[in-house]
């Protein structure tokens, strides 16, 4: 069974295939999803936006889910050729309080050719190890 197409008031959002809880990924013509997994971006120093992270054949990208996509969560993507590594940064101590309680997780760490990502994502070392092999 597929979700349903939804079509919205806004002209800025065209019709987006819907998930339970996280919106399907733009993709472009014959990309293919190639790994996906439920992830937190750290969007901001004090905004972690729950979504989904997938890799395709040809980019990695983020997806907020519903609630976080409508209160401010942002997508987010990069060209597999932009990714220079993929680790794991280690906790860090901090007080949990607005935002800062995933830095008291190891987090997986994305460096593209124009900064720095950070998703508290299960498994993070099979994430890792996943994303490396699958990038090359």
């Amino acid at each position: 069974m597929r979700p349903p197409t939804v079509a919205h008031s806004q002209p800025w959002v065209k019709n987006i295939t819907m998930g339970i809880w996280v919106a399907k990924p733009r993709l472009e013509a014959d990309e293919v999803v190639r790994w996906e997994k439920f992830a937190n971006r750290q969007q901001s120093e004090y905004r972690a936006t729950g979504g989904k992270l997938y890799l395709t054949d040809r980019r990695l990208l983020f997806v907020p889910n519903r609630f976080d996509g409508v209160t401010g969560g942002d997508r987010w993507s990069v060209s597999s050729a932009n990714v220079r590594e993929i680790g794991v940064e280690g906790r860090k101590p901090t007080i949990p309080v607005a935002g800062n309680a995933a830095k008291l997780r190891r987090r997986l760490r994305i460096t593209t050719t124009t900064g720095l990502e950070l998703f508290v994502i299960n498994k993070v070392n099979e994430a890792v190890s996943a994303l490396k092999s699958a990038l090359g």
